[in-house]
């Protein structure tokens, strides 16, 4: 199995994981790629599966979460990982 780190550089070419399934461009899907390209300079991961499937995970440093929790050095997830085959 082969992952993809989304970086700067690959983010406008890759395909966003997500349960948005549409033919059509889905205003979502380009709002969470701007969203994307402003966290991953604050040290957000987004890693996916290189297969046709919805297998993802992504997380942020603690330092960067929107949620209220203390600490220092500690990634924290902020979507479940999930498995869906296309």
């Amino acid at each position: 199995m082969e992952f993809i780190n989304l970086t700067p550089e690959n983010l406008a070419e890759e395909h966003l994981c997500c349960i948005i399934r549409s033919k059509k461009p889905h205003p979502g899907v380009e709002a969470k790629r701007t969203w994307l390209a402003e966290r991953l300079n604050e040290g957000h991961v987004f890693r996916k599966l290189h297969e046709k499937a919805v297998v993802f995970i992504e997380y942020a440093p603690l330092e960067t979460a929107w949620v209220p929790i203390l600490g220092r050095q500690l990634p924290i997830s902020l979507l479940p990982v999930g498995i869906r085959q296309s």
